[in-house]
């Protein structure tokens, strides 16, 4: 049985280290490969973490926005009351001098 074992493995070596060749290339690629994976992983690790602090980034400015938005609007409606305010003093005004004439004068509204 020795014997014939011997025979067949001299007969096959070729065939046998041809093909420890082909799983030691293998092998190799698919070390480069998990390689490359590994790498691939890495870089979507850090897009998830790119893509968390460009939303929060936006979420922030998005409140700033916000805040602006609402000083502008309290702003605007301030300077509407101050013409409102400066219309009626001035009609005010108006009244009060054309009563003065009146009274001076004797004029009509």
């Amino acid at each position: 049985a020795n014997f014939l074992i011997r025979w067949h493995v001299r007969k096959h070596r070729a065939s046998y280290d041809h093909a420890a060749l082909v799983i030691r290339s293998s092998l190799e690629d698919a070390r480069e490969s998990a390689g490359v994976i590994q790498h691939i992983n890495g870089y979507f690790a850090k897009m998830r973490r790119v893509q968390v602090m460009a939303r929060a980034a936006l979420v922030k400015t998005s409140q700033r926005s916000e805040v602006i938005l609402r000083k502008f609007e309290e702003m605007h409606q301030v300077l509407l009351l101050e013409e409102v305010i400066h219309a009626i003093q001035q009609h005010a005004r108006l009244t009060s001098d054309s009563a003065l004439a009146q009274l001076a004068g004797g004029t009509s509204m």
